[in-house]
């Protein structure tokens, strides 16, 4: 009469059901959770967010070779700060190597980017209807 009534889940009674039903709720859950779900949280994270570091030295490291194979070089209306000329087979040279330099990154950067797409894909991401995704040649 002066004391409140203990909720003890006592076998066989209603709460002892329901918390046995919440403990097999909890352990399903616990393990439904696969390496499919891991990865595909995974990338989630990777994608939230807007400026990506690792992409940003990237590009940053672009554009500094860029830059100092132009400083190389002779023309624009700048002198080639090693003193070479544009009839120099050395600008010839450093002409190739601009392309192969810009060509090599982008290269690159689209078998990282289609590697990345298959493992997305293989874990079933969801991707947004205006999310870029390519398709290998």
């Amino acid at each position: 009469s002066g004391h409140a009534e203990e909720n003890v889940a006592v076998e066989g009674s209603p709460l002892k059901q329901q918390q046995e039903q919440t403990n097999d709720y909890e352990t399903m859950s616990k393990h439904s959770i696969t390496e499919e779900d891991e990865l595909r949280k995974k990338y989630l994270e990777e994608d939230m967010h807007q400026y990506p570091r690792n992409k940003i030295i990237a590009l940053s490291v672009l554009w500094i070779g860029l830059f100092f194979i132009t400083l190389f070089k002779d023309g624009k209306g700048v002198d080639s700060i090693v003193g070479l000329q544009c009839n120099s087979h050395w600008y010839i040279v450093l002409i190739v190597l601009q392309f192969l330099w810009l060509g090599g990154f982008a290269m690159f950067f689209g078998f990282v980017l289609l590697r990345k797409q298959n493992e997305r894909e293989k874990v079933r991401y969801p991707y947004l209807h205006d999310d870029p995704v390519t398709s290998p040649p």
